[in-house]
């Protein structure tokens, strides 16, 4: 059974919402583990399974810092876990590598366009941005979706 169209429905659905709220809802993190996990054990059992843990644990630990020092939300870490639980470990750290360098294109497109950057840089980013959210699904999905197809997933 094929992980490419439940993943990729898991990650669209992730940016849709966070695009439309700022917010990745818990039960969709909670439908996303869960489903992750179930097609693993499914498709390659116990083996499968582990590395499928494996991939969630790392994907929740590669942007631990970043969150601890408030430069990204809890449901973009949840969402690595989930993207971890489809792609396993190797492909979720693809994934973080691409989904930086997407966020960091995002944000210097979003610091341009609303002229920030002809303020000092420090004080933009101690800004945070004037309050205001970048939806940061949008490069985990589009840095996740490179890395299943750059690589073999579980």
């Amino acid at each position: 059974m094929s992980v490419t169209f439940p993943f990729l429905a898991v990650m669209s659905l992730a940016t849709l919402l966070d695009f439309a709220t700022r917010r990745i809802s818990n039960y969709l993190i909670l439908f996303g583990l869960s489903l992750g996990l179930s097609l693993a054990y499914i498709n390659g059992g116990l083996s499968a399974l582990a590395s499928s843990m494996l991939g969630a644990i790392i994907g929740l630990l590669v942007f631990i810092y970043p969150y601890s020092k408030s430069l990204m939300g809890a449901g973009d870490v949840k969402l690595m876990a989930v993207a971890g639980t489809f792609l396993g470990p190797n492909a979720i750290l693809l994934t973080a590598l691409y989904a930086s360098i997407i966020g960091g294109l995002c944000i210097l497109i979003y610091l341009l366009y609303k002229g920030v950057l002809t303020e000092s840089a420090s004080r933009a980013f101690r800004l945070r941005f004037s309050g205001t959210r970048i939806p940061y699904a949008f490069a985990i999905s589009l840095g996740a979706c490179l890395a299943l197809f750059n690589s073999t997933p579980l």
